[in-house]
C-alpha cells in the first residue's frame, strides 16, 4: 500500500473513532503521522541514493566517469567538474568542515524554559 493510502485509511479511522469519542487534534496528527512513518522511512534509501546520482553528474567529468543521466535510453553523460580537480576538493572539504562546525555549535540547543 502507498504512503496516501496508508495516510487516508488512518484519517478514516480516526474520523470513525471521532464519531464514537471525541479526539483532540493532536491525537489524529500522531495517527496520520505514524500510518505515514512507515512509508517514509522506505523512502530515505532512495533519497538518498537519488541525490548521490544528482550531485554525480555535476561533479564527474567527461573524461573521469561520465555519468550516463538517462541511461539506458542514451550513454550520453553531463561534462561536469571532475570531483577529483584540486581546487574543487579542497572547496568541497571546506564547505564540509563548515557545515559541521555549524551543527556541532547550533545543534545541541535546549530550552530552559
Amino acid at each position: 500500500m502507498d504512503i496516501v493510502a496508508h495516510t487516508l485509511w488512518a484519517a478514516a479511522g480516526a474520523a470513525l473513532l471521532h464519531r464514537r469519542r471525541p479526539l483532540s487534534r493532536g491525537a489524529v496528527v500522531v495517527t496520520l503521522v505514524l500510518a505515514a512513518l512507515p512509508d517514509v522511512m522506505h523512502l530515505l534509501p532512495l533519497v538518498g541514493w537519488w541525490s548521490h546520482i544528482v550531485i554525480d553528474v555535476f561533479t564527474h567529468s567527461a573524461d573521469y566517469y561520465a555519468v550516463p543521466v538517462l541511461y539506458p535510453f542514451t550513454e550520453r553523460g553531463f561534462d561536469g567538474i571532475a570531483w577529483t580537480t584540486p581546487w574543487f576538493m579542497a572547496l568541497n572539504y571546506a564547505a564540509l568542515a563548515t557545515v559541521g562546525f555549524w551543527l556541532l555549535m547550533h545543534g545541541k540547543r535546549t530550552d530552559s524554559g
